[in-house]
């Protein structure tokens, strides 16, 4: 994903990347590391930016040595040392302005990189659509790494080492400190009201804007009452009414900007102007001020400059304060699978028990699950079926450890699923979403769980388990194919849920949840999914699977319906044989 310059990764090599660090499982630790690095990155543009100034100053004095002892005595040998010194001085300037650039983009960047995968695994931690939740937080990182790495945040320290080049008025002489510090409160002034009418006006605008749009919404949905009761001359009549009002306001708001604008462009000529006859008048007043007069005129000017731009910068930061107050929102608080300490357990047979498990979403006023007891016992096959919205998804998830429930547990060899350490956990259970999304690489990557150096012997064993080693072979490039759309790969669905379901059974997990496995299968597909049942069944490895399929549930050794009051009902595979798979309501008593 490219946002604004800067090439995000994309959310499956993130998952990845941060299912392999424990440390960001704490996002707590994350927002304080971010925070630490920010803010010795901007201590760092402060110093080089004071020293910048100080560099700045000397250039300064350096003309001014130019008419004091140049023009008087004709030296050229003092010509040459001024000059090489201007020359040395420009050059440090140059160097100090790019050095605290590359400070600040570095500063944005890493804070991207540290907080784009804890975003998304903290988005796919919560309930309803992940996509949304994760485009929202990564809008929001971005919108702080701009403030942090551009032109936004350097102006914001010119801002705050304003003090520093007032010191060396005040050193010149305490007036010409006086006048720079009204000049500054002025232009700040000036550029934060012209901001402010430019936001009403186009505020107003907008309204009206909407308001006409309405109308016309409104006006096409009647048109035939409009025409046949002769309103329409009244409904273009009000239709510009409003265009030539939201217009004038447009312009009197654009017209009032310029004015301000021009008043800050030309407050800069007159503080330097202001900061001349002040030192004139210190001058016939008996004061010594030497070159130190035509550097206070430089110095004004060049103060003044950042405080023009301080309403322009001013929305910026507001919005950027805004979405660091929603990622901080969003990653500071504990998330719902978060745990204080999460650990590695020994996983011998995959047994899985839900003990009176209940979740209730926030804001809700009943529970999607309700007190669901249930063991999943290795090398049995458990299907999970019942109508759009009874919560298949949310339980599969809670099962993975994704989202914390709100009374009850699951438990994975008599751990709970919360405290396993992501990496660890997903050695020893395989998932197989709705979506197959492959993420970015190649097929044997994408199997590998996006393992930068696959072990091709275990990808082709996972894929041959599955099936999907035939299809793989007959692609161009066989298992150095690219799956991301971006690069082209052509995969069908089919096939790409063949790939995810090898990816799930990569490195012999012993728990397996599937949730609508077959949903992008064809007939054929769907018929090889049996054998692999019985394969998965004679190595004692405990299968979930959640679908709509009679076919695929009458594979199963259970079915388990669930109800739209959260409850769980079940039947076992005879009772299941003799209706021919029909998916039916059973006694609740028989799930456990």
């Amino acid at each position: 994903m490219v946002c604004c310059g800067y090439q995000f990764p994309s959310p499956g090599t993130l998952i990845m990347a941060a299912a392999r660090s424990t440390r960001l499982a704490q996002p707590e630790g994350i927002l304080s590391l971010v925070q630490a690095e920010v803010t010795a990155s901007i201590r760092l543009a402060l110093i080089i930016g004071a020293a910048a100034i100080a560099a700045t100053f000397l250039g300064l004095l350096l003309r001014m040595e130019v008419y004091r002892l140049v023009v008087p005595t004709g030296s050229m040998s003092t010509v040459a040392g001024l000059a090489t010194g201007f020359l040395i001085v420009t050059a440090v300037l140059v160097g100090l302005s790019h050095l605290r650039s590359l400070t600040l983009l570095a500063a944005g960047n890493r804070l991207a990189r540290r907080l784009s995968a804890p975003a998304i695994l903290q988005a796919a931690a919560r309930s309803g659509d992940p996509s949304i939740a994760c485009a929202s937080l990564l809008a929001d990182v971005e919108e702080i790494r701009r403030a942090v790495s551009d032109s936004l945040c350097s102006a914001a320290l010119d801002v705050a080492l304003a003090p520093v080049t007032l010191i060396i008025l005040w050193v010149i002489h305490p007036w010409f400190a006086f006048v720079g510090f009204c000049g500054c409160v002025l232009a700040a002034f000036i550029s934060l009201r012209a901001e402010k009418r430019a936001l009403d006006a186009l505020t107003a605008t907008n309204a009206l804007s909407t308001r006409t749009a309405g109308l016309v919404a409104d006006a096409m949905r009647c048109a035939e009452a409009v025409e046949a009761m002769g309103m329409r001359p009244t409904l273009a009549r009000r239709w510009l009414v409003d265009l030539r009002a939201g217009g004038e306001r447009l312009q009197a708001a654009q017209e009032t900007g310029r004015r301000l604008a021009a008043a800050t462009s030309s407050l800069q000529s007159l503080t330097a102007g202001l900061v001349m006859v002040l030192g004139a008048g210190l001058a016939l007043a008996g004061e010594n001020l030497g070159v130190g007069l035509m550097a206070a005129m430089l110095l004004a000017g060049r103060l003044i400059e950042p405080f023009t731009h301080l309403g322009a910068a001013n929305q910026d930061w507001a919005l950027a304060a805004t979405a660091w107050r929603r990622v901080n929102e969003h990653l500071g608080q504990r998330g719902e699978n978060a745990v204080d300490q999460r650990q590695d357990f020994a996983c011998p047979d995959g047994r899985l028990v839900l003990e009176r498990l209940t979740y209730l979403q926030p804001r809700t006023p009943r529970p999607i699950l309700r007190e669901i007891s249930l063991a999943i016992e290795p090398g049995t096959v458990t299907a999970i079926s019942g109508p759009s919205g009874s919560g298949k998804t949310t339980l599969l998830r809670l099962m993975l450890g994704m989202i914390r429930p709100t009374a009850g547990g699951v438990f994975l060899d008599g751990h709970a699923v919360g405290h396993w350490s992501r990496e660890h956990l997903a050695c020893h259970v395989g998932y197989l979403p709705q979506d197959p999304l492959l993420g970015d690489g190649t097929v044997a990557e994408a199997i590998a769980r996006l393992t930068p150096e696959p072990h091709l012997p275990s990808v082709i064993r996972a894929a041959r388990l599955c099936g999907a080693d035939r299809m793989i072979a007959q692609l161009p490039l066989g298992y150095a194919t690219p799956v991301s759309e971006a690069a082209g790969s052509g995969l069908s669905m089919g096939q790409r849920q063949k790939v995810a379901l090898a990816r799930a059974l990569y490195g012999s997990p012993r728990l397996l949840i599937l949730d609508e496995p077959t949903a992008w299968l064809d007939a054929e597909g769907e018929a090889a999914f049996g054998p692999l049942l019985s394969k998965l069944r004679q190595v004692g490895v405990a299968v979930v699977i959640s679908s709509h399929r009679s076919g695929v549930l009458a594979m199963a050794d259970r079915l388990l319906i669930l109800q739209l009051d959260g409850s769980l009902r079940g039947r076992t595979q005879a009772a299941i044989t003799q209706e021919k798979g029909k998916v039916i309501a059973f006694n609740p008593k028989s799930a456990a």
